[in-house]
């Protein structure tokens, strides 16, 4: 079900967090695994993935994996989520540990967004953009 919010640029597979927005709607949505798509319209790679699925992309990754491990994705750019903002978020370090373990490598952060932390008196990174490149697609990028 994808829960949509009041603000639907947080809408989400997630139900909200602690500092989350209201969901005004739930809506059955057909899904399908990036792994599948591509190989029924005979995509044979994609040089840069962009990802915004709002906490989901644990599985948005889970659901390309086999083309990553065939290198068949060169970059992935995506909104990490680091907390508060859903229910059952994966801890980042999951995200990383799945990219790295399949030959991914960061290659940048870009626009961290802050909010304050009362309890520790600090504003903390609540989510950033990243961008992770296939090793063997920054080997043959830099051979050129």
């Amino acid at each position: 079900m994808l829960n949509e919010c009041n603000h639907s640029i947080v809408s989400s597979f997630l139900e909200p967090g602690e500092l989350g927005d209201t969901v005004r709607a739930r809506t059955s949505v057909n899904v399908v695994s990036l792994d599948h798509f591509m190989e029924a319209n005979s995509i044979a790679r994609i040089d840069i993935l962009k990802i915004d699925a709002q906490g989901f992309e644990l599985e948005v990754f889970k659901g390309a994996a086999s083309m990553m491990e065939q290198h068949r994705i060169g970059m992935i750019f995506f909104e990490m989520t680091i907390s508060g903002l859903y229910e059952n978020l994966p801890p980042y370090y999951e995200l990383l540990r799945f990219l790295d373990e399949r030959g991914f490598v960061m290659a940048s952060l870009y626009d961290p967004h802050y909010t304050e932390e009362r309890r520790y008196k600090t504003e903390i990174v609540r989510w950033t953009n990243m961008l992770y490149i296939d090793k063997s697609y920054f080997e043959a990028y830099h051979s050129i």
